[in-house]
Parts: C-alpha cells; structure tokens; sequence
C-alpha cells in the first residue's frame, strides 16, 4: 500500500546511500512485480490485453496509438503502479534525460566516461489474472525509443526487473537482438538468485546479471557489485550472501571459487 512505499525511502533507501556516501542521482529503481497493487487491476480491461496483445505489430500501434497519447487504456494500466510511480518521482534523480511511465533513461559522467542506463518496465502487464510467464511486454519500439538518447555512450546499461525469458514469446525474440545490437550489459532480478551469462547473437553481445533477492528468508539473500576496469578491458563479478549465523554479508562461494567471477569485456557497442 502506499504507506510501505512512503516508508521505505526513510527506512532503507536514505540509509543505503549514506552507507555507500552516494546520493539519489546514482540510485536508479524500476518497478518490479510485488509493486504492483492488485486491487486496482480490471479482470475484464486484463483478459481483453491477453487476448489483444498477441504480437508486435498489434502491440506497436496499441503503444503509439493509445499509450503514449495517455488515453484511458493507459490510465487502467498505470494506475497499478500509482504508489511506485510516486516513490520514483520523490527521488527526482537530476541523471534522467527522458521519461515515461514504461522507461527512464539516464546519462552521466564517471572518470569521463559517458554512461547511460535504461530502466525498464517490465512488470506493467503483471496481474492477478493469470500467470505472468510468456504473458509480460517491454515492447522493442519502447526500447529503441528509451536508447536512442544514449546511443553514443561509452557504456550503455540495460536493467529490468524480470528476465527476458519470462517476457511474451514474440517479445523475447525482437528484444534480445536488439539488446545485443544496443547495450553492453543487462541487468535482472525477479528468480531471487544470482547468475551470469554471456551471450553471443548475430547482431552482437550480451552480458547479462541476474542478482538475488536482498531480503526474502524464503530464498538466498544477497547482492553483487560490478567492477569495470576500462584499461584493461575487463570486469570483476562479486557475489555476496548473507550468513543468518554470524549476522553478517560475505562472498558467495557456492557457485564459483572467492565468489569472483572475472571476465573480459569492451563496450563492443560503443559508437565511435
């Protein structure tokens, strides 16, 4: 409900910045499933998009046609995430050059380097009507439009809060070239667990992070922290756990030896 969305900036948002002495204009949210309010959603408005929706074409002329132009199907989509959409605008990160209810693009500098993130909606299409797999849209024309202020950035990041895996099968298609062609790296949750993947398509690369859920005691709790080494052309992967009994974070050695994972990288995309 909206007072868990009001308190948790004073609770868990403020105090994490100040730990890691950064400000809100480094702190970029996308909303995910467990945002959405439930109650506001029409079973009948939900079923009709199931049954409309069913490839890019039909999607394309539904988000040029009625989306942007904010007429009620918009207004009965958006209103699921009323509270998320205030959390964000709260934070009034300065690093935003463009903005809609379905992306956030950012640019900024870091050691002079241009870097810019997209923030992706994914989660607009999840409901209590059905299951989420297979049914959820970013939309490919929603994400050339979200990059094409970043398009000439050194680095160009991409994060959403499902995989593209879960997304409608036509979606998955279209994004997953486009993403390669377009960004460097891919970020996800939603699976509460860590993974990483390198993938290799026709139009390009994709390293993809997937990090597992920060509090949920029903999964493994932790974080990860991304290093790049521009110089050298490669990045350093940190898994961290948190371990109940000494009540405290530390590197997840399950899955690979220090949990380090160390990889060669180049911002292969980069427009020269």
């Amino acid at each position: 409900n909206t007072k868990n969305f009001e308190s948790v900036l004073d609770t868990f948002i403020l105090p994490l910045l100040k730990a890691v002495d950064l400000d809100e204009n480094r702190f970029f949210i996308v909303p995910g499933n467990h945002d959405v309010e439930r109650d506001k959603i029409s079973e009948t408005f939900e079923n009709g998009l199931n049954n409309e929706l069913i490839n890019n074409e039909i999607f394309s002329e539904f988000y040029k046609n009625k989306l942007k132009k904010k007429e009620e199907d918009y207004n009965l989509i958006s209103r699921r995430l009323e509270s998320f959409s205030a959390l964000k605008e709260t934070l009034q990160n300065k690093n935003i050059i463009a903005s809609n209810f379905f992306y956030d693009t950012y640019k900024f500098k870091v050691n002079g380097l241009d870097i810019g993130l997209v923030g992706l909606n994914s989660t607009w299409r999840s409901s209590q009507y059905g299951k989420d797999e297979d049914r959820l849209i970013i939309g490919d024309d929603i994400f050339c439009e979200a990059m094409e202020p970043i398009k000439d950035c050194h680095l160009k990041i991409g994060f959403c809060h499902h995989p593209l895996e879960i997304l409608a099968k036509w979606d998955y298609r279209l994004l997953k070239n486009s993403m390669a062609q377009n960004i460097d790296i891919l970020m996800t949750g939603h699976i509460h667990d860590s993974e990483f993947e390198y993938s290799q398509f026709l139009l390009g690369n994709l390293y993809v992070f997937t990090c597992g859920s920060l509090y949920s005691p029903k999964f493994i709790q932790g974080y990860s922290i991304i290093e790049f080494d521009f110089p050298n052309k490669n990045l350093c992967l940190n898994l961290r756990k948190w371990y109940p009994v000494r009540r405290e974070f530390d590197q997840e050695t399950e899955k690979c030896e220090g949990g380090i994972i160390k990889k060669s990288f180049e911002c292969a995309n980069t427009k020269k």
